[in-house]
């Protein structure tokens, strides 16, 4: 049996199984890519290790075959007229491939625009994207969102795992589609950030995570007497976790640097 605000070292499709029909409010989680990565940044990787995410090797066809079933049974799980968010990279075309013959409709792709650049040969990424996929006919928020969010990446230093994302980014999302009580499932747990967001947020989780390392750091952070310094407005008491981003000073937004003839010379 499949108990609630706890984060079960197990295999997701396994889990899902378990958990009755349409018992479920909001869907919230980054599964793997399909791009076999593994940390490269001074000092991650020695921190993180240099094992790829589970599954992550997996890509093009194979991703589909893999992922396939895993959708199918978080849109049984979802309750009608709800909504799911996916972390996805650059490419999306087996999300939507998957997502829309489990039965989701494809909404929106929310823009996550980090402040720094990733790694790369020939383009280096400053943004991942958000699939925002509904079963049924969701109601309205009160306040529509951007689909472009301006969010800082997790200092690397700070990670508890190799693709973190950072809470404000979590909480915005959770607000946007869900209520206090309401039953959050992240398949894929990782450290625990929509677990932590959930509690924060006054709302119920489920979660699943193949690597015990994550577990525990999840639960040790889960454990953490400020997750309840939150208003009732979802804000962070500390200043330091402000995370209302219009209203934000501090955007990393910066100017595109003007190419000249002297800077483009070989």
């Amino acid at each position: 049996m499949i108990q609630e605000n706890i984060i079960y070292n197990m295999d997701c499709l396994k889990g899902l199984k378990m958990i009755s029909d349409e018992s479920i409010d909001l869907i919230l989680t980054d599964p793997p890519y399909g791009i076999n990565f593994v940390p490269q940044r001074e000092g991650s990787k020695e921190r993180l290790g240099d094992t790829p995410i589970a599954n992550d090797e997996l890509i093009g066809e194979d991703w589909c075959v893999w992922f396939m079933p895993i959708c199918k049974e978080l849109f049984r799980v979802l309750k009608r007229d709800s909504v799911a968010y996916f972390f996805s990279g650059f490419n999306p075309y087996y999300y939507y491939y998957s997502l829309i013959n489990s039965g989701f409709n494809i909404k929106a792709n929310i823009i996550w625009v980090k402040n720094n650049f990733g790694i790369g040969y020939h383009f280096r990424r400053q943004y991942e994207q958000v699939m925002v996929a509904f079963k049924g006919f969701p109601k309205t928020p009160d306040k529509a969102m951007s689909d472009v969010i301006f969010e800082k990446k997790i200092d690397g230093a700070a990670l508890l795992h190799s693709c973190q994302k950072p809470e404000n980014l979590i909480r915005v999302l959770i607000k946007q589609y869900s209520k206090e009580n309401n039953l959050i499932i992240d398949p894929f747990m990782g450290s625990g950030t929509t677990g932590i967001c959930a509690k924060q947020l006054n709302r119920r989780f489920i979660g699943f995570e193949l690597e015990q390392k994550y577990i525990d750091i999840a639960n040790e952070r889960l454990n953490q007497t400020t997750l309840s310094e939150v208003d009732n407005n979802g804000e962070i008491k500390r200043p330091d976790y402000k995370f209302d981003a219009e209203n934000r000073e501090d955007t990393f937004e910066r100017p595109i640097q003007t190419i000249t003839s002297e800077s483009s010379k070989c």
